[in-house]
Protein backbone atom coordinates (compact mmCIF):
# COMPACT_ATOMS: atom_id res chain seq x y z
CA UNK A 1 0.00 0.00 0.00
CA UNK A 2 2.86 2.37 0.77
CA UNK A 3 4.25 1.83 -2.70
CA UNK A 4 0.98 2.89 -4.35
CA UNK A 5 0.81 6.05 -2.24
CA UNK A 6 4.36 6.91 -3.29
CA UNK A 7 3.40 6.56 -6.94
CA UNK A 8 0.28 8.66 -6.49
CA UNK A 9 2.28 11.36 -4.68
CA UNK A 10 4.56 11.72 -7.71
CA UNK A 11 1.74 12.47 -10.15
CA UNK A 12 1.71 16.10 -11.26
CA UNK A 13 -1.20 18.19 -10.12
CA UNK A 14 -1.07 20.44 -13.17
CA UNK A 15 0.66 20.71 -16.52
CA UNK A 16 2.67 23.78 -15.49
CA UNK A 17 5.98 21.90 -15.47
CA UNK A 18 5.30 20.50 -18.92
CA UNK A 19 4.33 23.93 -20.24
CA UNK A 20 7.46 25.44 -18.69
CA UNK A 21 9.57 22.78 -20.41
CA UNK A 22 8.02 23.43 -23.83
CA UNK A 23 8.41 27.18 -23.35
CA UNK A 24 12.08 26.76 -22.47
CA UNK A 25 12.56 24.44 -25.46
CA UNK A 26 11.13 27.12 -27.78
CA UNK A 27 13.57 29.67 -26.33
CA UNK A 28 16.57 27.36 -26.76
CA UNK A 29 15.67 25.90 -30.16
CA UNK A 30 14.88 28.99 -32.22
CA UNK A 31 15.40 29.62 -35.94
CA UNK A 32 19.15 30.11 -35.43
CA UNK A 33 19.53 26.77 -33.63
CA UNK A 34 16.99 24.77 -35.59
CA UNK A 35 19.49 21.99 -36.36
CA UNK A 36 20.49 21.33 -32.75
CA UNK A 37 20.57 17.64 -31.85
CA UNK A 38 18.15 16.13 -29.36
CA UNK A 39 21.03 15.30 -27.00
CA UNK A 40 22.28 18.90 -26.96
CA UNK A 41 18.75 20.29 -26.63
CA UNK A 42 18.09 17.96 -23.72
CA UNK A 43 21.30 19.02 -21.99
CA UNK A 44 20.63 22.73 -22.47
CA UNK A 45 17.05 22.34 -21.24
CA UNK A 46 18.21 20.45 -18.14
CA UNK A 47 20.74 23.14 -17.26
CA UNK A 48 18.19 25.87 -17.94
CA UNK A 49 15.40 24.29 -15.89
CA UNK A 50 17.33 22.63 -13.04
CA UNK A 51 20.67 24.44 -12.97
CA UNK A 52 21.65 27.11 -10.47
CA UNK A 53 20.86 30.77 -11.11
CA UNK A 54 23.53 32.47 -13.20
CA UNK A 55 24.70 34.75 -10.39
CA UNK A 56 25.50 31.69 -8.22
CA UNK A 57 27.46 29.80 -10.90
CA UNK A 58 31.24 30.19 -10.93
CA UNK A 59 32.35 29.83 -14.55
CA UNK A 60 36.05 30.53 -13.94
CA UNK A 61 37.23 26.89 -13.63
CA UNK A 62 35.46 26.00 -16.87
CA UNK A 63 36.86 29.01 -18.72
CA UNK A 64 40.39 28.22 -17.52
CA UNK A 65 39.99 24.61 -18.65
CA UNK A 66 38.72 25.78 -22.06
CA UNK A 67 41.62 28.19 -22.58
CA UNK A 68 44.35 25.83 -21.36
CA UNK A 69 43.14 23.17 -23.80
CA UNK A 70 44.20 25.43 -26.68
CA UNK A 71 40.86 26.89 -27.67
CA UNK A 72 40.33 30.57 -28.49
CA UNK A 73 38.62 33.06 -26.23
CA UNK A 74 35.64 35.12 -27.39
CA UNK A 75 37.73 38.27 -27.86
CA UNK A 76 40.35 36.64 -30.10
CA UNK A 77 41.07 38.64 -33.23
CA UNK A 78 43.45 36.17 -34.86
CA UNK A 79 40.72 33.77 -35.97
CA UNK A 80 41.30 31.56 -38.98
CA UNK A 81 39.97 33.13 -42.16
CA UNK A 82 37.72 31.45 -44.67
CA UNK A 83 39.34 30.49 -47.91
CA UNK A 84 38.01 32.15 -51.02
CA UNK A 85 36.69 29.79 -53.68
CA UNK A 86 39.25 28.87 -56.28
CA UNK A 87 39.29 31.22 -59.25
CA UNK A 88 40.05 28.55 -61.82
CA UNK A 89 36.53 27.30 -62.45
CA UNK A 90 35.93 25.34 -65.62
CA UNK A 91 35.17 27.23 -68.82
CA UNK A 92 31.51 26.13 -68.97
CA UNK A 93 30.80 27.66 -65.58
CA UNK A 94 32.57 30.88 -66.50
CA UNK A 95 30.63 31.06 -69.76
CA UNK A 96 27.31 30.68 -67.89
CA UNK A 97 28.23 33.48 -65.47
CA UNK A 98 29.14 35.77 -68.35
CA UNK A 99 25.66 35.26 -69.86
CA UNK A 100 24.04 36.63 -66.73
Amino acid sequence: MRRVSTYVATLPVSTADCERGFSRMNVICDELRSTITVQHLSTLMFVSLVGPPLHLWNAEPYVRSWLTSGRRNAAAVDCPRRREPEANADSATQFMWQLL
